[in-house]
Order: C-alpha cells, then sequence, then structure tokens
C-alpha cells in the first residue's frame, strides 16, 4: 500500500519529553518496535529513501520511505508498506517495497545495516493539529538515546497547523526545536559515533 506523509518532527530534551508527556495526559496506546534498516553494496547516489523492516511482536511490516525535509521540521515522503512473514529480505521479492525499491533505487541485494528500538506513546490531539500525536523515546546503536514528537498532518492549513502546534508546546514550557534529521538519518550518524 502506497501513501503520502506529511509530518511535523520534533527533537525534545528528556526534560522537554517530560513536560510534553505531561501535556498530554494518559497515552490511549504503547507501541514497542525495533526498526531494522536495509542498504545496498555499492549504495547509489541518491539520499532520499529509508528502507526498513519494523518489528513489532510478531507483526513485521516492511517499508520504503521516500521524500524529503519541505520545511524546518516537516517532511514529507511516499510510503510503500506491506506486512510480510519473514524477517529475510530473500522471502519479499513480490512484496510493493521492494518492487519500488529495485524499479527506482538499486536491484543490488539488501544487506542489514543495523537496528533501533523505539517506544512510542499514542495521544489524543489537544487541539485540531493531526488525528494522533505520537511521542517517541528511540535508542540508536551505542546505547544513544533520543526523543521525538510526530505529528501527521494534511494540507491545507500546514502553516497554521505549525504554528498551533508551535504554540502549544511554548504552552507547556517546551522551546521547540524542529528536528533537521530523520530517525534513520540519525542511526547513520550514531553508527558513525560507535564505529
Amino acid at each position: 500500500m502506497s501513501q503520502r506523509e506529511t509530518e511535523f518532527k520534533y527533537l525534545l530534551s528528556a526534560t522537554d519529553y517530560q513536560k510534553v508527556l505531561a501535556g498530554l495526559g494518559a497515552p490511549h496506546r504503547e507501541r514497542v518496535f525495533v526498526n531494522r534498516y536495509f542498504t545496498v553494496e555499492d549504495a547509489p547516489g541518491r539520499k532520499d529513501w529509508v528502507l526498513r523492516l519494523r518489528v513489532e511482536g510478531s507483526h513485521r511490516e516492511l517499508t520504503l520511505k521516500i521524500g524529503r525535509e519541505i520545511a524546518l521540521g516537516l517532511f514529507d515522503s511516499m510510503e510503500y508498506s506491506e506486512l510480510v512473514g519473514s524477517e529475510q529480505p530473500g522471502d519479499w521479492s513480490n512484496s510493493e517495497p521492494i518492487r519500488v525499491f529495485r524499479t527506482e533505487i538499486s536491484p543490488a541485494p539488501l544487506r542489514v545495516q543495523g537496528e533501533s528500538q523505539t517506544r512510542r506513546l499514542l495521544f489524543s490531539p489537544p487541539l485540531e493539529v493531526g488525528q494522533v500525536w505520537e511521542l517517541d523515546s528511540c535508542c540508536l546503536p551505542g546505547g544513544q538515546e533520543f526523543f521525538e514528537l510526530e505529528v501527521e498532518t494534511q494540507a491545507p492549513g500546514v502553516e497554521e497547523q505549525g504554528r498551533a502546534l508551535k504554540a502549544w508546546l511554548e504552552s507547556r514550557g517546551v522551546r521547540p526545536r524542529p528536528s533537521e534529521m530523520t530517525k534513520y538519518a540519525r542511526f547513520l550518524g550514531s553508527l558513525e559515533s560507535s564505529g
């Protein structure tokens, strides 16, 4: 299944994470999952994609994202996702994410780069911005941890929604810092710093 995703991402300090958590109240759901990232030998020059397998219990979802940052902290991407029955790349050849990957990115064999772990709390929005707010605590290779608030949105009205989201954060004593990197970019940075 393919879909376009546009989302605000704010990087939070541990203290700001607690402030946002207090402001949102009790989450209506908690998820814990592993993101396993893949690349190819002689990776192409394109840097606008990520291929990941998300493992959450017995649930395995393969996703190819092709996208970019369209404004500070606002990311837009096409996502191709499909549930798969195996964690082995050789079993995915008929999946939509791999078919698109082979056509648009590379025919080379896949290899695992590594993985990160995420605890995601889901909240009903406290204002009319997005349908769900996701508060993430992520652990990268080497034990580095970061916190992020993600709010998926839809046009029109993205600018107004961004202002409302920023004002809500400021009202909770949080100094909003738009994320300048995706989770995958942070993952790659952690590999470089721990290697």
